[in-house]
């Protein structure tokens, strides 16, 4: 094999490697330190209804940790 098909070959496989397999997971999940962090970036009506509920932290039973209804297996 001459040094051309050689690279040519690795190129290919270069190419084919770089090929998405299928959707990439891009989502971004960032975390905040307390609910009252979000205060500055919320309109005047979530911030009432936030402080009208009693909320004070950011967990919720909705979405238990690890659940598997509520996360992907992978």
């Amino acid at each position: 094999m001459s040094l051309s098909d050689t690279h040519s070959t690795l190129v290919s496989q270069a190419e084919n490697a770089m090929q998405p397999s299928g959707p990439i997971d891009c989502n971004v999940h960032p975390t905040v330190p307390n609910l009252a962090a979000l205060f500055p970036d919320l309109d005047d009506f979530r911030r009432k209804t936030i402080r009208r509920r009693g909320l004070n932290e950011l967990n919720t039973i909705s979405y238990p940790t690890r659940s598997p209804l509520s996360a992907r297996s992978d």
